[in-house]
Formats: C-alpha cells, sequence, structure tokens
C-alpha cells in the first residue's frame, strides 16, 4: 500500500497494487487538484509513500518483508495546456452552412511530451477569435497519450449576441471562407467535460492553435448576363 501527494498535503490517495495493478481513491478533491496541476503545468511535483509488506520463497526457506517504507519526491513533466509544442489543425473539411452558422471539421493534432494522459471522454470547448466567443468544438472522445495523437473535432460557428463577437465572427468567417489563416483559442468551461474528476483541470483549459482557411469551392463558377446595353457619346472640345 501507499499514498501519492503533493508537497504541501499528505494522504492524497491510498494505492493498493496487486497484478495487474489497482488503485483505491480516498480523497476525490485533492485527485482533481493532482489532475489539475498535470493538465495545466508544465511539470508536476510530487511526494510517492509506499510501505511494502511481501512474502519471498528463497531456496532454502521463505523470507518474510513487513512494512518497510520508503519516501520519494517524483517530478513528471506536466502537459502544460497542449502548449509544448502547440496544438496544430492539420486541415479543415467544410460540412453545412445555414443562414447562421456552419459547421466545419478539423484535423487536430495534439502532441503530449508527458507520461500522463488518458480518456478524458466528450470534451466541448469554446472557441473565441479576436476576444470573443464565435463557436464551440466538440471531440467525441478525446483520447491523450504521450506522442502525437490525431483528433477530429467538429467546430460550429454561431458567435454571441453581442456586436463585438459578430464583428469578430465575420472577420473569422472571412479568413476561413477565402483559405486564410486564424489564430483561435480554444477555452474548456465548467460544463466541458462530464468526467467530475477531470472539470478544475478542463475548465481552466487555454489551448491556442492556427485554423487554416476552407479549400472547398464554394463558388464553382459564375455567368454575367447582359440584358441591354446603352452606350453613349459625348463629343467636346
Amino acid at each position: 500500500t501507499g499514498s501519492l501527494s503533493q508537497p504541501v498535503a499528505t494522504g492524497l490517495l491510498d494505492v493498493f497494487v496487486t497484478h495487474p495493478g489497482a488503485m483505491r481513491v480516498i480523497n476525490m478533491s485533492a485527485l482533481s487538484q493532482f489532475m489539475a496541476t498535470a493538465m495545466l503545468e508544465p511539470e508536476v511535483t510530487n511526494t510517492l509513500s509506499l510501505t511494502a509488506s511481501q512474502k519471498v520463497g528463497l531456496s532454502f526457506g521463505n523470507v518474510t518483508i513487513n512494512n518497510v517504507s520508503a519516501t520519494e519526491t517524483v517530478t513528471l513533466p506536466g502537459l502544460n495546456s497542449f502548449r509544448t509544442p502547440p496544438a496544430q489543425v492539420l486541415g479543415t473539411t467544410l460540412l453545412a452552412a445555414t443562414e447562421d452558422s456552419l459547421t466545419f471539421e478539423a484535423q487536430l493534432n495534439i502532441s503530449s511530451q508527458s507520461p500522463l494522459g488518458g480518456d478524458f471522454g466528450r470534451s466541448v470547448l469554446d472557441m473565441h477569435f479576436d476576444g470573443e466567443r464565435i463557436g464551440q468544438s466538440t471531440v467525441e472522445r478525446m483520447i491523450i497519450r504521450e506522442g502525437a495523437n490525431l483528433l477530429r473535432a467538429v467546430t460550429v460557428y454561431r458567435p454571441d449576441n453581442t456586436s463585438e463577437a459578430g464583428l469578430a465572427g465575420q472577420r473569422f468567417l472571412s479568413n476561413f471562407l477565402t483559405g486564410k489563416t486564424s489564430a483561435v483559442e480554444l477555452r474548456g468551461t465548467e460544463t466541458s467535460t462530464a468526467v467530475e474528476v477531470l472539470k478544475p483541470g478542463v475548465s481552466k483549459l487555454r489551448l491556442h492553435t492556427d485554423v487554416p482557411g476552407t479549400t472547398t469551392k464554394l463558388i464553382a463558377n459564375a455567368t454575367m448576363n447582359i440584358t441591354s446595353l446603352r452606350t453613349g457619346l459625348v463629343n467636346g472640345t
């Protein structure tokens, strides 16, 4: 058995290790704090306290080890809000458009240098452009592992009902439809995930990335019909 704690606290986790391994959490709030630190910071430092009891069979008999304890400070690289390296949108595909909204799919690459990660479940992040909320991006199952993680994010463009958001949305839309890149920020909220232990971290997540414009041709061709043409000649000296 053992406990994992941050330097300022003790007894955050009570761990029972069997084969292949099991963990019983006795303080969910503390685990949420640990996960938030691991998600948002470049590194996370914790104190690992272990107490081992084991019966070992040797050729000359059995040796019993009782209550052997050890304490070690462990520092691991955190996810750092997916800033190192920054998240990349590899491409976008226009899915649907109506009078007041637009839906597109983005292929999102999140690279993690941390051994920490897991299944974040369905994640919904607000998309901001020029400081204004202009839509939401949804990843149906956000699984992050060490290394490259390719995710499918479906974004619905629908600016907030304010003049500032409307203008920011128009600028983003102009860039997107003309193939230009826009720098956006994806922000977590209290409702971004249904996983309770991840809410403190995900709600403070700020993910910066660039969204390339669509390559979809919205106008295949155009024809101008001139039904009448009048000219006038003006003579002058």
